[in-house]
């Protein structure tokens, strides 16, 4: 309608004079004047709808596709979210079974290591109990030469009667047990004949040689024997 008003109005004529001069034209230029003006402004109302139908479809368009951006964000920042949570649940699952791995790795070791050191601390301990047990004897029998006397007749009690017997001790006690050998003797009553026989091998204590067999009566021989028993006992 604006494009239409101007094109009247166009030359400088008024509204109401051009009205006038429609009055005076002959009915036939007057209703093709008339059709004329409609068409025009049946054609430019016509390209006005068309106008506002296009920019209807472009608004629409922007606006869908504006709609379309962010949906599709929603989407797109939804799917990312679940990606990432998927990629971190993995890698803690493969850091937690790395440290599961290791923390067994880290029992193992510590049992194979605990049991060693068992093993070690037993044979150490057995060797201990040995090496105080002859540090306690030696001592012992070095305050009192008269424990030997005390070990001989004690072995000699375990001999069967009538036997001859040879009696091993370390020279620095042989002295002693043949100043003591008829004493010890008497103490008995039941060997037949007793000879006493130096041997440096012999530390401390005795060694009986009969018919029947050796009676060990030396520290050693008694050290030996509690090493057997610690063994058995582990």
């Amino acid at each position: 309608m604006t494009s239409l008003s101007k094109h009247i109005l166009r030359g400088g004529v008024t509204t109401s004079a051009f009205v006038d001069q429609i009055d005076k034209l002959p009915q036939f230029g007057k209703d093709d004047l008339i059709r004329r003006v409609s068409g025009r402004a049946r054609t430019e109302l016509a390209e006005l709808r068309e106008q506002a139908r296009e920019q209807g479809k472009s608004e629409g368009y922007m606006v869908g596709f504006g709609d379309g951006q962010q949906a599709g964000y929603r989407d797109g920042y939804a799917k990312g979210r679940v990606e990432a949570r998927e990629e971190h649940s993995a890698q803690l699952a493969q850091e937690f079974e790395a440290t599961r791995s290791a923390l067994e790795r880290i029992v193992r070791e510590a049992e194979i290591s605990v049991k060693q050191w068992a093993e070690t601390a037993e044979a150490e301990l057995t060797d201990s109990v040995t090496d105080i047990a002859r540090e306690a004897l030696a001592e012992e029998l070095s305050l009192s030469r008269d424990s030997i006397l005390a070990i001989v007749r004690r072995a000699l009690n375990e001999v069967i009667g009538g036997t001859e017997v040879q009696l091993h001790v370390n020279p620095v006690d042989m002295g002693l047990v043949e100043a003591r050998l008829n004493d010890l003797l008497q103490a008995t009553g039941s060997i037949q004949g007793l000879v006493v026989r130096p041997n440096r091998s012999i530390e401390a204590g005795c060694r009986l040689e009969t018919q029947a067999g050796i009676i060990d009566a030396t520290v050693e021989g008694y050290l030996e024997r509690i090493d057997n028993h610690l063994e058995d006992a582990a």
